[in-house]
């Protein structure tokens, strides 16, 4: 079985380790803590949206649809709903959806989990599921020239705010670990070197 989930921060290289190893063993899934909660964000923002209108608030309708597009603006929006809302006061919320939701049905199906970021959510994976934890590690400043490539606000303040941001703190703190389990790769490098580190990695874990 093909179980991983991949640890980094943010432009650390977590999508690209899925579509890589989608691209060798096409039948692995992709799952995220977050993919309910965007979901449930969505239905939120429709929501506001028909109730705007109910009170005799019509909106452009380029207005309405970049609420449901632009990436930046929902991702503070499900940051602040599913961390600082929900998670604030149900700190296992999230988890326990992935479990009822997704992984209670996946039996021996091959997947990666894209989005671990707290402690509950890796202990559960890796003692209840036995998904192999995959330490991505990147130099700080490498990381800040990918988030200058990628954003329109390219300030250092701005990325030092992701940077030590709570849900990007669990790399570090699993990086000094002594658990057996936990596999290291780096992704300071070019595409090709950091696929090479995935496909070695696949292949001593088949065995």
């Amino acid at each position: 079985m093909i179980r991983y989930m991949p640890i980094a921060r943010a432009r650390g290289g977590k999508d690209e380790f899925y579509n890589i190893v989608k691209s060798i063993e096409p039948s692995v899934k992709r799952l995220a803590f977050a993919d309910e909660l965007k979901l449930i964000c969505d239905e939120i923002l429709l929501s506001a949206l028909k109730l705007m209108e109910t009170h005799g608030l019509f909106l452009p309708s380029e207005f309405s649809e970049r609420i449901l597009t632009d990436k930046a603006a929902k991702r503070a929006f499900l940051i602040d709903f599913g961390t600082k809302i929900m998670r604030k006061r149900l700190p296992d919320i999230w988890r326990d959806v992935m479990v009822s939701v997704n992984l209670s049905t996946l039996n021996d199906s091959n997947f990666i989990i894209s989005d671990c970021r707290f402690m509950n959510e890796f202990k559960i994976l890796l003692n209840n599921y036995k998904v192999v934890p995959v330490l991505i590690d990147v130099d700080k400043d490498i990381l800040f020239e990918r988030y200058c490539r990628t954003s329109s606000d390219k300030s250092i303040e701005s990325f030092n705010k992701i940077y030590n941001s709570e849900t990007e703190q669990l790399h570090d703190e699993l990086i000094d670990s002594s658990d057996s389990s936990i596999q290291h790769i780096d992704n300071n490098g070019t595409i090709e070197q950091y696929r090479e580190q995935i496909v070695d990695l696949l292949f001593s874990e088949k065995g």
